[in-house]
This record gives C-alpha cells, structure tokens and sequence, in this order.
C-alpha cells in the first residue's frame, strides 16, 4: 500500500485480479488474498477470570547473546486463563528469558516455578513433563524437523507413548490416525499426514508447531513470535487459537515483535529493556505511545528523575 501503483492479488498459486491502489485498502487486500473476510484484530476477552500463579519468575539473572540482553533481576507472575505478553525492540533479552524458563540457556540467579515446582535450570524435557509447552520463535530450528514428515512432527512429543509405540514397535495407524485428527482440527495444508514438512508454506508449518504445543496441553504455553513470517490467513487462525487456549484457563506468556499483536492479544504487558523490566501494564488501559516509552527505557528514566 506504501509504495504500490497496481496490486496484483494470487492466491492458492492462481491470479486472482489486479486493483488500483487508490481503489483499494488493506482489509479488502486481505479478503482477496485469503478468499474470505479477516479479523486481525482479535481482542483478548474476558471468558476466564485469572487463576492461581502457573508461572512465577523471581529475580532471574542469566547471560545474554550480548550486553543489553542480559536479564537482570527479572520478576513477574503468569496466571491460569490469563495471556501476558512481553513487548520490547529485539535484541533486549526477550529470547534469553524465554530461554531461560525453557530450560535452553543456564540461569545462573533467581528460580523459575511452574505451578508450584521450582524447574530452575530443568532440561526442556523435563520442563515438558512439569507442564510447560513452547512454540520456540525459529520454526525450522526448534521447532520442526524438515525433513521429516507433517505426522512425524506433530507425534514428537509423544512417539515414545502408547498407543503410539508398544513393545519399541512404531503403531503407523495410530501416528496416522492422531496426525489426520489435528491436521483438520487445526486447518493444516495439504491435508496429507506423509508429506515432508519442507515443502510447505510458512503459515502451515507454523501450524504444525502450534498444533503440537497446544495438543500437548501444559499448564502453560509460552508462544515466542507465534506468527512472525506466515500469511494472513494464518495470523488470524493461530491468533483465535492462542485465545481459545487462554478460555481453556491455561496461562499463556506471549512474546512477540509485533506491538499491535501484543496489545490485542494481553490481559497485562511487561515491558522489556536491556534486560532489564520497566513497567508492568494493564493491556486495556496502555497506549502504544505509554509502551513505546517503556520499550525504550525513557518512562523509567522520566520517574527516576522526577
């Protein structure tokens, strides 16, 4: 819309049309390119009154990628049925401290407790079984195998289980069946449980992550940039997913680049800086001006100095 005089519209690999900018704006743009109407916009609702504490991190301290993404001293709470979303500019410790809780990165002071256990410096496996799920914020690094199939990907957390292995024997009809039910229930193309996860389009591998996390059914999922690099159709499906899980009354800690998703989607905001937290929100009452500060350190520089 910025720099365009035409704009032509493909979608599912056919033309669709051309339009003139001037005629044109960005929710008709999306109802061309996904074939239906798109709300962006999904609002963190009410649905569930917050819980019990599902995650408590106090005082945690580890190392950082560089100077300003140690995390120093970082304290906050997530409840059941409650989403918390951490906004910052990247490169201020966000993935640090999702690596930290997630067990991929020492903490080296502090605790990090999982509905009532301390799974300080646990392995990610073991954080798993404690209740956590992940949805990491690189895809193809952590969170899928390429070049393995749509149903190896989705059964990896549970390969090793029954009904799906017994007597070190893989049940194929039943990883089938189990890849099958959460490839319609979560709308992943094509709808074909053996074809390797490589070939597909942003949107449906991110969903194929979404789908495991969320079938994994923690007490908590952390969802670290959840839609970063997938098509609109997929933004607004993994969106209404994330808040679904919240009326479920599962704790959600949101961690994403987008400020817009952030604010929609949080019941409360922690705003990061060089690792460090300046303000704890309330989302229906911040504005993206009172973030920005804080995203920047200027709110907390502004009440040192008066």
């Amino acid at each position: 819309m910025e720099i365009s005089d035409r704009v032509s519209v493909m979608r599912a690999g056919k033309y669709i049309t051309t339009v003139d900018k001037k005629d044109t704006n960005p929710t008709d743009l999306a109802k061309l390119m996904v074939g239906r109407d798109v709300n962006l916009h999904i609002k963190s609702g009410n649905a569930v009154k917050p819980g019990e504490v599902v995650l408590k991190v106090d005082n945690l301290w580890t190392s950082g990628e560089k100077e300003i993404s140690k995390i120093r001293g970082i304290s906050f709470e997530v409840r059941a049925g409650e989403t918390v979303g951490i906004a910052g500019v990247d490169g201020n410790g966000q993935s640090e401290l999702i690596e930290a809780i997630t067990g991929l990165r020492k903490v080296e002071k502090g605790t990090v407790t999982l509905s009532g256990k301390d799974i300080t410096n646990f392995a990610p496996k073991k954080a798993r079984e404690a209740g956590l799920s992940h949805i990491p914020e690189e895809r193809n690094v952590r969170g899928l195998n390429r070049s393995m199939s749509i149903e190896d990907n989705l059964v990896a957390l549970k390969f090793d289980l029954e009904p799906f292995t017994k007597h070190y024997t893989r049940n194929k009809k039943e990883v089938r069946k189990f890849a099958e039910d959460l490839i319609e229930k979560f709308d992943i193309r094509p709808k074909k449980a053996d074809v390797i996860t490589q070939s597909l389009s942003g949107g449906n591998a991110q969903k194929i992550v979404i789908a495991r996390e969320v079938d994994a059914g923690g007490d908590l999922l952390i969802a670290a940039q959840p839609t970063r690099g997938v098509d609109i159709g997929a933004i607004e499906s993994i969106r209404t997913t994330l808040e679904n899980v919240k009326k479920d009354g599962k704790a959600i800690l949101l961690v994403s680049a987008d400020l817009d998703e952030v604010m929609d989607m949080s019941d409360r905001i922690v705003v990061m800086y060089e690792g460090k937290i300046t303000g704890i929100l309330n989302a229906k009452d911040a504005t993206k001006e009172e973030v920005g500060l804080y995203m920047l350190g200027q709110a907390e520089q502004d009440r040192k100095e008066s």
